[in-house]
């Protein structure tokens, strides 16, 4: 394959990255400007991480589209209006982020379920949660909807697990240092000790 064929292999992607990442960025400053009208460009591009120009592209976009109305205030000064169709677009991407939040937790859920249950059909019954955060509290959830024939406890720093408890590793921190069973490894289906796909 010659050098201009490759470039027209990853084109598409790396277009499509491209677009999804000046759809975020136009959402950040949409965000902002529908949380306070006045911010200078300035302001905006320091809240967003942008660099001045992009936020400019972004405005002058924006405009373009009907997400937003600008008006002078004086030479130097304007603000920016947030219009219905700029609301809508809002309301869009929140809905959207909602239920794939929604869907995400449930599958997660189900996972960590189909988890725990595997490991009752085995006879294991005691569970020590390693870590802490999202994973491990949901990891706590379901323990709990098990029912009274379980007992579980988070492992504090500086204690060890029984022989007879099922170590449950809910770290984010990867692979290294894993003990038990790797719940993000399981969540994300991928192997904890190679990291191949499950």
């Amino acid at each position: 394959m010659s050098g201009s064929e490759e470039l027209l292999f990853f084109t598409p992607d790396v277009q499509k990255m491209n677009e999804e990442l000046n759809k975020e960025n136009a959402y950040k400053v949409l965000d902002l400007i529908s949380q306070s009208s006045r911010l200078s460009q300035r302001e905006l591009a320091s809240s967003t991480g942008l660099s001045l120009g992009l936020v400019n592209l972004i405005i002058k976009r924006l405009t373009k589209t009907g997400y937003i109305k600008v008006s002078s205030l004086n030479n130097r000064k304007s603000e920016y209006l947030v219009t219905t169709k700029g609301l809508m677009n809002k309301a869009q991407r929140t809905s959207s982020y909602i239920s794939v939040t929604v869907k995400t937790f449930m599958e997660f859920r189900r996972r960590i379920s189909q988890l725990l249950g595997d490991f009752m059909k085995e006879g294991h019954r005691r569970f020590v949660i390693v870590g802490q955060g999202e994973i491990a509290s949901l990891v706590e959830m379901m323990l709990k909807e098990m029912g009274a024939g379980v007992k579980y406890r988070s492992l504090k720093p500086g204690e060890e697990p029984q022989a007879d408890e099922t170590i449950l590793d809910c770290r984010l921190e990867g692979y290294e240092g894993n003990v038990g069973v790797s719940v993000l490894a399981r969540l994300l289906g991928v192997n904890g000790i190679s990291g191949e796909t499950l």
